[in-house]
């Protein structure tokens, strides 16, 4: 059963002349939620995902106004070797983690070797061990983390949260095992809707023409509930930012908005051009 959650009102699309852009926009992003948590109790929690997402962190390496002394974690991760080509903390090491005077201990990653349904467990024991102080929880009991990263992929799935998948519906727990990804490698675990909705600070990052049509349809056309993952990306108190390039918001009919016809999503489908 799919629903859309309650919440989703305070919505931003940013639109950045290059990807370069983008990636001093979101450093900045990142930079803000950073200085406003340590403001507010000593600690800030960053969860990154996988894919090109990270890449487009490049902005955040030599800036001097971010406490990099605080926590990381992952929006999700292959069950596989830490070292292997496919897991997201290799890729966040090697694009960011290693650039950036992050605590290796501060890095909250998979345990190796485990069957992918302890495999989440254990991760999501790390996150219960984190103190009110670090990692709080809301009212209804999930963490709220202050910033959380999300790519989007062509089939609207974020984090390992894929269309139509039991593990997209779930409002329960923490951390889901995935044991049959549609995308390779089959093994996952993921922050389940829950926990990406409890964020303070949640951004879908989307650049590149190919992201074009998923932008367009996340944007702008109504599905049905699960079919396309982002849109059930809907903070219940924080705030959802889109960053995206010229090229991924090439399919945009941002007049419209303008114009006061702009909803999050519409509810119309965008009209057939004319023959």
């Amino acid at each position: 059963m799919f629903t859309y959650p309650s919440g989703g009102g305070d919505v931003a699309v940013h639109v950045y002349g290059s990807d370069f852009a983008a990636a001093a926009g979101l450093a900045d992003y990142v930079a803000a939620a950073a200085a406003a948590a340590v403001a507010q109790r000593g600690a800030f929690t960053l969860a990154l995902s996988g894919g090109s997402m990270v890449k487009s962190l490049a902005g955040l390496v030599g800036r001097e106004d971010v406490d990099f002394s605080k926590w990381v974690l992952y929006v999700d991760e292959r069950n596989v070797p830490l070292s292997s080509p496919d897991s997201n903390h290799a890729a966040a090491h090697a694009q960011l983690l290693r650039k950036v005077p992050v605590p290796a201990s501060q890095v909250l990653t998979l345990k190796e070797g485990l069957p992918v349904a302890q495999a989440a467990v254990h991760y999501e024991g790390q996150l219960l061990e984190l103190s009110g102080s670090v990692l709080p929880r809301n009212a209804a009991g999930f963490p709220e983390i202050d910033c959380v990263l999300l790519g989007v992929g062509p089939d609207g799935h974020v984090a390992s949260l894929f269309p139509n998948r039991r593990e997209t519906a779930a409002t329960e727990g923490w951390v889901l095992p995935v044991s049959n990804s549609p995308k390779p490698p089959p093994e996952r675990i993921t922050l389940s809707m829950p926990v990406l909705n409890a964020g303070k600070n949640v951004a879908v990052v989307a650049l590149g023409q190919g992201k074009a049509e998923v932008v367009q349809r996340a944007l702008e056309v109504q599905t049905l509930p699960g079919a396309l993952p982002v849109q059930l990306v809907q903070p219940t108190s924080g705030k959802l930012t889109w960053v995206l390039d010229e090229a991924s918001a090439s399919s945009l009919a941002v007049a419209d908005w303008a114009a006061g016809s702009k909803k999050f999503p519409r509810s119309e489908n965008p009209p057939k051009p004319s023959a």
